[in-house]
């Protein structure tokens, strides 16, 4: 099939207008790509043609649209035109009798309307006059004001407001309009609580989903029956948090006493941490620019709850005595500072003596009567001196890192089939789980030599003996031992001892 007889075919289906144009160049038209390119174009050209007019009559119809205020006057003389005669078949004398006599009764009424409606129409008047002047001030008025502070000075983009304030929430509060932001620390939240009648101050983590407890912690407080279940959790630095069960706590702040479920880990290098789930359930709101967090009472009442100032250690570090460091050598020097003892302190250089090339580490140190010993590094080729009572750096105790530390514990031998057997019989008892070594050496020591399970204190030991494993052999001698006691009470009490 030629190119001509399919460009026929092809105009056969275009539209009438994009038809006649193409018909014009059809002399010209002798390929099928000629055909094809030219229809493109003036496709394009009907189709910018149909938007901008489109575009016009759109701008036309929302002019006819807008409002118009325009004098009264105005309004009755347009009212007074349309009875003028338009057409010249009407100009006979009866059309314009009629005319007049409808101009002579718009008169009357217009008349009497101006002489009963006056008052009320200059009110209107005065009234339309405050409003079309207060909408010709406000737009101006606001394109001056700045949107951060209300002033009308200055720009929204160059309120000082807007660089030393932010808006939004605080942690844990409800938004606000503006706010003064707060010290940037790396310091977590202390408060002072009462764990179960136990006084301790304990760290409130917002990033934290779920409390916890210490282990070693967890011994040392009166607590209830202890539920072995054990978890596998991480922290925000992928560190791995062995947590063995859980436990109910009384947490007590001030006056207000609370109750939630904490975690027992063992490698928590903190007593104990209240996460988002205590928040939440005692509707707690920290605030953290004013150094302060609210919990409300059971009457709904607002405490305020300060945070608890710890240990902040930030002292400058001196040289004891003049030093002269050889050229390429290492040498111990003898520091003091204000701390009088102290145990994992962390020694920070200063940068300025980066440029001598004397290099000074990064370390921990532990400052006895204000002293302690720091390594120098003189990587010069000559020798250089160093003044008495030169500062060379700091030493600081950074609490952020105690959110962090954990212990890591070395794997144990996997249990008998034995084992595995009792400990499924007994695994309602609250012990921990023995095929685990969950925290260090000392929970050994509260194990039952008759089912090998390992218990949080001596306390549930004995408990745990006392229900299950004694022999009747035992059970026998104590009661016939205690039978001459006659107040029952007594005696059960003595038996418990025993």
């Amino acid at each position: 099939m030629s190119d001509l007889i399919i460009i026929q075919y092809l105009m056969s289906g275009l539209r009438p207008d994009l038809w006649k144009e193409l018909l014009r160049r059809q002399s010209t038209l002798t390929s099928l790509t000629e055909f094809i390119k030219y229809a493109k174009i003036e496709q394009d050209i009907h189709e910018t043609f149909e938007k901008s007019s489109h575009l016009s009559l759109e701008s036309q119809q929302i002019q006819l649209n807008q409002p118009t205020f325009q004098p009264l006057t105005a309004a009755i003389q347009r009212l007074n035109h349309q009875y003028y005669p338009t057409n010249k078949d009407d100009r006979n004398p009866r059309s314009f009798s009629n005319w007049r006599s409808v101009i002579q009764r718009n008169s009357v009424h217009q008349a009497r309307d101006k002489t009963i409606k006056a008052p009320g129409n200059q009110n209107h008047q005065r009234t339309f006059n405050n409003k079309s002047s207060n909408n010709q001030s406000t737009p101006y008025r606001q394109l001056n004001q700045c949107k951060v502070c209300g002033r009308s000075n200055h720009r929204t983009i160059d309120c000082f407001y807007k660089k030393s304030t932010v808006t939004g929430s605080q942690d844990g509060g409800a938004p606000s309009k503006i706010f003064k932001p707060s010290t940037t620390t790396s310091s977590p939240v202390y408060i002072k609580i009462r764990v179960n009648d136990q006084p301790i101050e304990s760290i409130v983590d917002t990033g934290s989903a779920i409390s916890l407890i210490r282990l070693d912690f967890l011994k040392t407080i009166q607590h209830n029956r202890f539920l072995n279940k054990q978890h596998l959790c991480q922290t925000a630095n992928a560190t791995p948090l062995n947590i063995i069960g859980q436990i109910e706590l009384n947490i007590k702040v001030k006056h207000i006493e609370t109750r939630g479920i904490a975690y027992v880990a063992t490698n928590l290098i903190i007593p104990i941490l209240l996460g988002h789930d205590w928040i939440n359930t005692n509707h707690v709101h920290l605030f953290g620019d004013q150094k302060h967090l609210t919990i409300p009472d059971q009457h709904g009442q607002l405490t305020r709850i300060p945070y608890t100032k710890l240990l902040s250690i930030n002292y400058p570090v001196q040289l004891v005595n003049q030093i002269t460091l050889p050229p390429y050598s290492q040498t111990l020097v003898d520091i003091t500072s204000q701390a009088t003892n102290a145990n994992n302190l962390m020694f920070e250089p200063y940068n300025r003596y980066i440029s001598k090339f004397i290099f000074i580490p990064y370390t921990l140190l532990n400052v006895n009567n204000h002293q302690t010993k720091v390594l120098l590094i003189n990587a010069q080729n000559r020798q250089q001196t160093l003044s008495k009572n030169t500062r060379i750096g700091t030493i600081s105790y950074d609490t952020a890192f105690s959110i962090c530390t954990t212990i890591h514990n070395s794997e144990p031998e996997p249990p008998t089939d034995h084992q595995s057997s009792r400990n499924t019989k007994n695994s309602g008892n609250g012990a921990i789980s023995y095929n685990k070594d969950n925290s260090d050496q000392t929970i050994r020591n509260n194990c039952c030599d008759q089912c090998q399970e390992y218990f949080l204190s001596g306390n549930d030991l004995q408990k745990h003996l006392r229900a299950e494993c004694y022999s009747d052999q035992i059970r026998k001698q104590i009661f016939e031992s205690t039978a001459h006691v006659e107040k029952s009470d007594h005696r059960l009490a003595i038996q418990d001892i025993l």
